[in-house]
């Protein structure tokens, strides 16, 4: 079941980032994780875009979703979706 809603969730972020291009993140890293979504990354170990119109604050960060379902997970949850989560954008990355 939860590579199901896995699956559906990867589906669903790349199908939003085709319907909308991202807006980047700023250049002065006022976004975590580079604009990322972190539930992407948690969920599918994907660095998938969001946008400014889908974000959130927590803990003094400012984070993006490329849609708001992505955001409601997050909101739900946001521990889960933030421990660790620049040492696993640092790995994706290289």
């Amino acid at each position: 079941m939860k590579l199901q809603i896995a699956a559906f969730l990867f589906c669903f972020l790349l199908l939003a980032a085709a319907v909308n291009p991202p807006l980047r993140a700023s250049s002065d890293g006022t976004y975590a994780i580079e604009g990322n979504c972190p539930v992407a990354l948690v969920e599918a170990g994907k660095a998938v875009p969001g946008y400014s119109q889908y974000t959130a604050e927590y803990k003094g960060k400012v984070y993006r979703f490329p849609g708001a379902q992505a955001k409601a997970m997050f909101l739900r949850n946001p521990e889960k979706y933030t421990a660790d989560l620049e040492a696993k954008y640092q790995r994706l990355k290289k």
